[in-house]
């Protein structure tokens, strides 16, 4: 699997994961507002219709019912009426309903008493009733709440093995690739990355290690061509009648047959070549051809400097001999 795809899953999956909770979530609480809007909410309206009638029945005693108590108890028993949903709570409505009108009409002690009692066990009836209905709501509020706290914890769960796989399967492998570059870029020549797998890290750490072998096959390369070059170099300057020195354009040696003093003094030059050959680059001269100076210095030796060509008499170098040198036989 690849890295992309692999990412493009977990993200997935966690998405997926708080879209389920949320959607979950959001199902109960739509499932319990139902539920209070569709059985608890006539239970306290018809609660609050009983008490209210039985707060005006207490307030008009044993008096003449005015209008003003006939209105708000019609008022309060058509709301009873409404919320009344069980065939018990019905009859209870009927009663009370049959007993105020006997009680309106003809004002007897007994249809009043009689109409309290009504309310009184239409009350009664009710606040069971409502009671039962907030027992049954909050047993699905637990339950709910049960549901959701096992979802998110499952959800944390595979978040966590999410993140640890993907810790294991990214992180810590970018991590190793970032380290065995850092080694790298400090000098460790023996340091790969040397990652398995076929996704787009592992192909990675590969083409690193790829490049660091053929970095590693060049540098072997050159420095046996730079052997083989130095070889030649000493072998002709062998040839040379006296002993002498090749060094680049800077003035650092490269090979020599002169001695080690004489060496010494031809470094004591090198600054003063490096500036000569800034100077002749600077202004445009390249070619060798016709370099040639001598340098005496505070020893007493004179040195003898020419430019050496390659290709279209390109400056590449000197060649450096060091007059009073004795003779020794040369060496590389």
């Amino acid at each position: 699997m690849s890295a992309r795809l692999f990412l493009r899953l977990a993200l997935g999956s966690v998405l997926a994961l708080a879209v389920l909770v949320t959607a979950a979530s959001a199902l109960q609480r739509r499932d319990l507002a139902v539920h209070a809007q569709r059985d608890l909410a006539p239970r306290v309206a018809l609660v609050a219709a009983a008490t209210r009638l039985l707060g005006v029945l207490a307030q008009t005693g044993t008096g003449t019912l005015g209008q003003s108590d006939a209105d708000a108890l019609r008022d309060a028993l058509a709301t009873a009426e409404q919320s009344a949903t069980t065939e018990v709570e019905r009859e209870h409505v009927a009663t009370i309903s049959a007993a105020i009108d006997r009680a309106t009409l003809d004002d007897d002690a007994g249809d009043r008493q009689a109409a309290r009692d009504a309310v009184s066990a239409l009350a009664a009836t009710a606040t069971e009733a409502l009671a039962a209905e907030i027992e049954v709501i909050g047993d699905e509020a637990a339950t709910s709440a049960v549901g959701l706290g096992l979802l998110a914890a499952a959800s944390v769960a595979v978040g966590a093995w999410l993140l640890r796989l993907l810790r294991v399967r990214l992180l810590d492998r970018l991590s190793a690739v970032d380290v065995a570059s850092r080694a790298i870029l400090r000098g460790d020549q023996l340091r790969r990355v040397g990652l398995a797998g076929d996704d787009e890290i592992a192909a990675l750490g590969a083409a690193l290690d790829l490049v660091i072998d053929l970095r590693d096959r060049n540098d072997a390369a050159m420095r046996g061509r730079n052997r083989e070059l130095r070889a030649q170099l000493v072998a002709l300057l062998r040839q040379w009648p006296a002993p002498a020195a090749i060094t680049g354009i800077d003035g650092e040696i490269v090979v020599s047959t002169l001695s080690d003093p004489a060496q010494e003094v031809l470094r004591s030059l090198t600054p003063q070549v490096r500036a000569a050959a800034k100077t002749l680059l600077s202004r445009g001269i390249a070619s060798a051809q016709g370099l040639a100076t001598e340098v005496r210095v505070a020893s007493g030796h004179v040195v003898q400097l020419r430019g050496l060509a390659i290709g279209e008499m390109r400056l590449v170098g000197w060649l450096a001999i060091v007059s009073g040198e004795p003779e020794v036989p040369p060496t590389p």
